[in-house]
């Protein structure tokens, strides 16, 4: 998970309401079991058999799937908001793209 800024820590501080979209995040979580979810993606997922780069974790993209559905979002746009909204990152445990970028 990307390290908080202290802008960051002092926005979440002063927050006393969750946002629906973070209400929304936990309430899937609570309701997915994704490890359930990995353990029968993995069985067909062939990408760790190929060369080049290291590739994105089934489950991460499992979850960006699960994101661009719920919300309707274009390929561009899935990235868009998985780099620009927190909270899409958060969820789809996506702070590897600043770091692979």
């Amino acid at each position: 998970m990307k390290q908080l800024s202290f802008s960051d820590l002092e926005l979440n501080l002063n927050r006393s309401k969750k946002t629906r979209r973070e209400v929304q995040s936990d309430k899937i979580n609570r309701i997915v079991d994704w490890v359930k979810v990995e353990a029968l993606l993995s069985r067909s997922d062939q990408t760790s058999k190929q060369g080049g780069r290291k590739p994105i974790p089934v489950l991460i993209k499992a979850q960006m799937l699960f994101v661009q559905y719920l919300y309707n979002l274009s390929d561009p746009a899935l990235e868009d908001q998985l780099y620009g909204q927190e909270i899409f990152s958060a969820f789809c445990r996506a702070g590897f793209l600043t770091a692979n970028s």
